[in-house]
């Protein structure tokens, strides 16, 4: 069973190695173009960027001329990206997302699965204290798991390789009254060395999350399949939303 924050411990060393071979430059700088036609943004607007990481998409924002800030928990990933800002106008904070900090801003984004780790009542009072940070007429762009997806292709058990030094197994268990999945990690590296961590993601629907957004006084104005703008269907990947404040 998952610790109450197990995505402090969870995020670091290990799931960096698992994911960086996909989260290129260039992929970054797509889904960064690909947010800013959707939404309008001009320069020099204020963009916060949620569960930041090194900064990959907070750093593309500011080399188009944005003002960004960015937080994440993990101390290092912070200070990987306060080195790579140089000029740049970002700043880089470390602290718990459900802390909110600045503002206004006339976009927060949250991407790459980085919302759901709470309660219900806790994920829904953290997107409430953002929305109350986001200028008349902002945005809110949020991309997570689709849920209806996984669901549809579910693999109780599944295993990948990164790399050709690791390894990564996922157990997963889904319950239908709580809306949370449960997943046991196994990294195993060519080393021998090994990790193990349990996760805990509450995913939601399409319609859940247009309902939550609503209560925190943000409108669902576009759903997507990807953050390169894939149409959203029942076997998309993942699920992105754009939200806006009223203006």
């Amino acid at each position: 069973m998952a610790e109450a924050d197990w995505f402090a411990r969870y995020y670091g060393e290990q799931y960096a190695d698992s994911v960086r071979a996909l989260l290129t430059e260039e992929r970054s700088e797509r889904e960064v173009e690909f947010i800013l036609r959707e939404t309008g943004l001009s320069q020099p607007a204020r963009v916060l960027d949620l569960a930041c990481g090194a900064g990959r998409h907070a750093l593309a924002f500011a080399r188009r001329g944005y003002a960004v800030t960015g937080i994440d928990l993990n101390a290092e990933w912070i200070a990987e990206a306060q080195a790579a800002k140089g000029a740049l106008d970002a700043r880089f904070i470390v602290g718990d997302m459900r802390q909110p900090v600045g503002g206004p801003y006339d976009l927060i984004t949250s991407l790459f699965h980085s919302f759901g780790f709470f309660s219900d009542a806790e994920n829904e009072a953290m997107l409430m204290s953002w929305s109350a940070r986001i200028r008349a007429g902002g945005w809110f762009a949020l991309d997570v798991w689709n849920r209806d997806a996984m669901l549809l292709h579910w693999q109780p058990e599944h295993e990948w390789a990164p790399s050709d030094e690791l390894r990564v197994r996922e157990v997963r268990t889904f319950d239908p009254l709580s809306g949370r999945i449960a997943i046991d990690y196994t990294y195993s590296y060519a080393s021998g060395a090994r990790h193990e961590y349990a996760a805990s993601f509450r995913v939601y629907t399409y319609t859940e999350l247009r309902d939550l957004l609503g209560h925190t006084g943000l409108t669902v104005t576009k759903a997507f399949g990807s953050l390169l703008g894939d149409p959203y269907a029942i076997d998309a990947r993942r699920l992105v939303v754009f939200a806006r404040k009223q203006a």
